[in-house]
């Protein structure tokens, strides 16, 4: 259930950002019309920037997660690759968003 929420989340958000392409063909009526209308991207090709700004601890503590994780696939993986992958395993375990939500908490104190 938590993955096909998490998919359609994901699907709505690709389509609120996918626009179509509203250019009307530029050839006479006599002419047969080649569809000149552009296709909207594919919505797997939206992409959305975020910032984080850690500490100093917290950015050692994000590279070394990074490199302990590349060490276990044995290949380069981005740190970008690391946070879209928490963000999906989140996504759809409700668990770990119970332990994100306590240690929010916990800092909070």
């Amino acid at each position: 259930m938590s993955t096909q929420r998490a998919s359609a989340f994901r699907e709505r958000m690709a389509q609120a950002n996918t626009r179509p392409n509203t250019t009307a063909p530029t050839a006479s009526a006599d002419e047969p019309v080649a569809s000149t209308l552009k296709p909207s991207p594919p919505p797997h090709d939206y992409k959305s920037k975020f910032s984080v700004l850690f500490d100093n601890t917290e950015a050692i503590e994000f590279d070394r997660l990074v490199l302990d994780i590349r060490a276990l696939l044995g290949r380069r993986t981005t740190k970008g690759d690391v946070i879209r992958a928490l963000v999906a395993l989140a996504a759809d375990d409700a668990t770990l968003r119970s332990h994100v939500a306590d240690e929010l908490h916990r800092r909070d104190r």
